[in-house]
């Protein structure tokens, strides 16, 4: 005779009921987590850091009169594929739309209006950065998502014009997940995209360093070639290794601190522009979300968490209610990111030489080209060859 144990009214883990009421039972504790109310000031404080930036940027492109050398007087523009049918504004009308962006930028900053300046500045933005695939960078496409996200999220919940003249909706947990996972996966790709045998031989990183010596007091180091050999493994596992290791409260600063250095000393070996600075200020949502008030010594309660009890809880009855269209926002948007990445392995050719499936892939500071060439046209009622550079 067999003794049977009693259940307690529990299903047994390893029947079909069991599998469903331990799904459940981690979807409420994760939807409860997630919904969590959290500070606002870390993000309030990337928000006004963001908006900074964007505005020395839309400068410095109105001071170097890039947006008329890129965009207004080329004869030809290389569209994205499924964007050729944007129109291009006339010289004015770009003058007028940098001029709207810069101030969407401000109202950023402030956190006045906030949704009707991030929406204004995500299609201005969009719209410069889809007119010409040949302008693509790195930074461009990580300011835009950023942007789109920051857009989602309500960043002007704190420190704002908007939260000063009527309260906002809360922070919330996924918020800050939803923007210290884009960091991460743009950090990680950063150094997988590395792992190859051009870039850990020194290649083109020696050449790099070599022509910059004078850049930098530390500059004669470079003569050495172990130098740059511990450069190129150095910055693969600072993005590999140091970008996880940010999630860890113990090693955190450390890890900071480095990648500090580092993007400092990229900003005075490389001209790339903001992506150094905003790096450094996303890297800040990795901290606890009320560090500012840490750092000033504030002791005043500045989280707006509440507590709720997950044990067996309907979502429905979760309080604050984690919306489902931003659940799943949050799903497919890091989804994408992960997946679209590695689009270059369907293609038959190698991607640090061919370039196809270099954008949106992260692959920063990667390789260096230099393409020289000419066409030779010959006419065909004349039979005249004549030789035409490129360029013209």
């Amino acid at each position: 005779m067999i003794a049977r144990m009693p259940t307690m009214g529990w299903p047994h883990p390893l029947t079909r009921r069991g599998l469903w009421s331990g799904v459940n039972h981690t979807r409420a504790r994760l939807y409860a987590h997630m919904s969590e109310g959290i500070s606002p000031l870390s993000i309030a404080v990337f928000r006004i850091a963001f908006g900074a930036l964007l505005l020395w940027d839309v400068i410095r492109y109105r001071q170097n009169g890039w947006i008329q050398s890129k965009y207004v007087e080329p004869d030809f523009l290389f569209a994205y594929d499924g964007f050729g049918w944007l129109p291009r504004l006339s010289p004015i009308g770009f003058e007028l739309l940098w001029l709207g962006v810069g101030f969407c930028a401000v109202y950023i900053m402030i956190g006045a209006f906030y949704r009707w300046a991030m929406g204004g500045f995500v299609l201005g933005y969009g719209y410069i950065f889809l007119l010409d695939k040949a302008q693509y960078m790195n930074h461009h496409y990580m300011v835009l998502l950023f942007a789109i996200l920051l857009w989602v999220v309500p960043a002007h919940s704190a420190l704002s014009v908007d939260a000063f003249r009527k309260p906002r909706a809360p922070m919330r947990r996924i918020h800050k997940v939803l923007l210290a996972a884009q960091l991460e996966i743009i950090l990680i790709y950063a150094g997988l995209v590395k792992l190859t045998p051009d870039w850990l031989s020194g290649a083109p990183l020696t050449e790099w360093l070599s022509d910059r010596r004078d850049a930098v007091f530390y500059g004669s180091i470079f003569q050495y070639e172990w130098v740059t050999i511990l450069a190129a493994w150095g910055t693969v596992g600072l993005h590999i290794i140091g970008a996880p290791l940010l999630l860890w409260r113990r090693t955190r600063l450390f890890v900071f601190a480095l990648y500090c250095l580092f993007h400092l000393s990229n900003a005075q070996l490389f001209q790339i522009g903001i992506f150094p600075f905003l790096t450094i200020g996303a890297t800040t949502l990795l901290f606890a979300p009320d560090w500012p008030a840490r750092l000033l010594g504030l002791n005043r309660p500045l989280s707006t968490h509440v507590p709720v009890s997950t044990d067996a809880i309907p979502a429905k009855d979760l309080l604050p209610r984690l919306s489902m269209p931003l659940a799943v926002f949050a799903i497919v948007w890091l989804s994408a990111q992960i997946l679209i990445p590695w689009r270059s392995v369907i293609y038959d050719n190698r991607v640090d030489w061919s370039a196809q499936g270099h954008r949106y892939s992260w692959r920063m500071k990667i390789y260096d080209r230099d393409a020289y060439g000419h066409f030779l046209v010959t006419d065909r009622q004349t039979g005249l060859t004549s030789e035409h550079d490129p360029r013209q």
